[in-house]
């Protein structure tokens, strides 16, 4: 097996960056506890849905500190995979807001269903754009095995590889177009511009107006990144070792030959 600690840069080891980078979503779950408690502020804390979802988040988030320096993680997939779902969390800025939409807005009950249903239509269809994508990628061998190196003992997740193969050959767009974020940001700014009907017609501040709209394409790009993660880092992976018994390590510097 590959010394992976010497081959890979030490800022990425899991055991280090996975609690680095948990920070991320610490903060935005506190930012967004604020947003819960200001939908509803005669709502008492422990009677608020949203608020409970964003200390639960917050709560596990803070143990993830700690937790890969105290258990050591090392370079299987499944740990270094942490740190992309830690990209949902980003998508809180936007679903947050859309979820006091639901539960507090003043707003008819059928429209706040159709608007938050059309959100999650939204970002499901986003997200399984990778799914499919990497379903497609592992029944084909030849892409599989420029992700994915078996060696004797396991199997060597190849990032380098994995990029150049949706870069280069599939022409995969990761991110949504850049239309999308002027045209969601345009639409942000008139929440503003009307935001005292749309604060009357929906009983919540503008900001949370102003959110749910504009970050919709940062929410799709989260989503996005954070399954690509969970099918690169766990789904194959699984599948990989019950078929052939092999642990998935991550080579972030092997270039295929």
């Amino acid at each position: 097996m590959k010394d992976l600690d010497a081959i890979n840069p030490a800022f990425a080891k899991p055991s280090s960056f996975v609690s680095v980078t948990a920070a991320l979503p610490l903060i935005i779950s506190a930012c967004c506890l604020a947003l819960a408690n200001g939908a509803a502020e005669s709502v008492p804390l422990q009677q608020n849905p949203i608020s409970i979802l964003c200390i639960l988040i917050a709560g596990l988030s803070f143990v993830l500190l700690f937790l890969p320096r105290i258990l050591k993680w090392d370079w299987r997939a499944r740990y270094f995979g942490v740190s992309t779902l830690y990209m949902a969390s980003v998508a809180m800025f936007g679903g947050i807001p859309w979820l006091c939409i639901l539960f507090y807005s003043s707003a008819p009950i059928f429209l706040r269903g159709l608007l938050f249903l059309s959100y999650v239509y939204l970002l499901a269809y986003w997200g399984f754009r990778f799914v499919n994508l990497y379903r497609y990628i592992y029944v084909d061998t030849k892409m599989r095995a420029q992700i994915y190196q078996e060696d004797v003992d396991c199997i060597y997740y190849l990032q380098k590889g994995d990029t150049a193969l949706l870069g280069k050959r599939l022409k995969f767009k990761q991110f949504p177009p850049s239309i999308l974020f002027v045209l969601f940001g345009i639409a942000a700014c008139l929440t503003i511009i009307f935001g005292k009907s749309l604060v009357a017609f929906f009983g919540l501040p503008v900001v949370h107006l102003f959110l749910a709209v504009g970050a919709i394409p940062l929410d799709m790009l989260a989503i996005g990144l954070a399954v690509r993660g969970w099918m690169i880092f766990y789904c194959l992976p699984a599948r990989l070792n019950r078929e052939l018994g092999k642990q998935v390590y991550v080579d972030l510097v092997a270039k295929l030959k």
